[in-house]
């Protein structure tokens, strides 16, 4: 496996997956394999001794390509409409996510699979599946993009925060939900540039509401590879982290401004003249207590 893409990934999130997932370690052995797939696929982990017997049985109606393609992965796949071989020989259709990460600090690969049936063999999961996907809808802002970046969904919680209507906001771009100041965009076309090529993109953002007004996100942004269309579509999950933004920055302004100059504090101009200090110069503090004002004079 040459991977070049080094996303964390926990254990315990493919273990209490409502869904058969499991993971596979650099060498193609089956390192996680959780309840779920047990139950619904037949196997045990035991049942797969080496890199073959996973091939050859639950996913062997994949060709050869694309098993070396997996397992050469170096970004997210997604295969659609795959027929999986459960023990018992029956064959049922599935959707697998597969990424490239690593589990315990080990080159790993992550199969999520998503059948046909919608769950229904998982009673109470499928309830729980249901509830995580509520959710994210209720929690964090959603917005669905097309393979060119142009909004086609949204969620009622983006909508509220960022004062769009759904007439104004589809079909508006990926590019107009930033500010329109060059280094906005340029981060708009560093997180375009990444999800374009089938990796995941996830940090803080200033993004801009219909108004003009700017508010801060913590943005994940999820490429998803259709098969069949041969092309990517991309959903964006945001939680709106403005309260927090404004209260570090009074936070940082506390720490380096002093409160009754509105100037740079001893600390805040000691980080600077460090900064900027070339070699062996030498700079004197004058603190003059009576206007509370402090300078710096380069002495050498």
């Amino acid at each position: 496996m040459n991977l070049k893409i080094m996303q964390s990934c926990e254990e315990k999130l493919l273990l209490d997956a409502p869904f058969p997932s499991f993971a596979l370690n650099k060498n193609g052995q089956i390192t996680i394999w959780n309840p779920i797939c047990e139950q619904y696929l037949g196997y045990k982990k035991e049942d797969f001794k080496n890199i073959n017997t996973l091939k050859d049985q639950l996913l062997s109606t994949l060709s050869e390509n694309m098993w070396q393609r997996i397992l050469d992965a170096q970004e997210f796949i997604r295969i659609n409409n795959i027929q999986l071989l459960h023990k018992n020989e029956t064959l049922s259709k599935a959707d697998i996510i597969i990424i490239p990460c690593l589990i315990n600090g080990e080159h790993s690969i992550a199969f999520y699979c998503f059948p046909e049936e919608q769950f229904a063999f998982l009673g109470d999961s499928e309830q729980e599946l249901n509830d995580l996907k509520n959710g994210i809808l209720s929690s964090f802002m959603v917005v669905n993009l097309d393979h060119e970046g142009f909004i086609i969904s949204c969620n009622p919680l983006f909508l509220k925060t960022s004062k769009w209507t759904p007439k104004r906001v589809l079909k508006k771009n990926f590019w107009q939900l930033f500010p329109e100041d060059e280094e906005s965009q340029q981060m708009a076309d560093t997180i375009w540039n990444t999800i374009s090529k089938g990796k995941i993109w996830q940090g803080d953002v200033q993004k801009t509401k219909k108004t003009g007004e700017t508010f801060w996100v913590h943005l994940t942004a999820i490429p998803t590879y259709s098969q069949k269309e041969q092309k990517y579509s991309y959903i964006l999950i945001e939680q709106d982290i403005t309260n927090e933004k404004e209260l570090q920055q009074k936070l940082e302004k506390i720490a380096y401004v002093d409160a009754e100059t509105g100037l740079m504090n001893v600390h805040r101009l000691e980080n600077v003249v460090k900064k900027n200090d070339c070699g062996t110069a030498k700079f004197l503090f004058c603190l003059l207590k009576h206007r509370q004002i402090l300078y710096a004079k380069r002495t050498s």
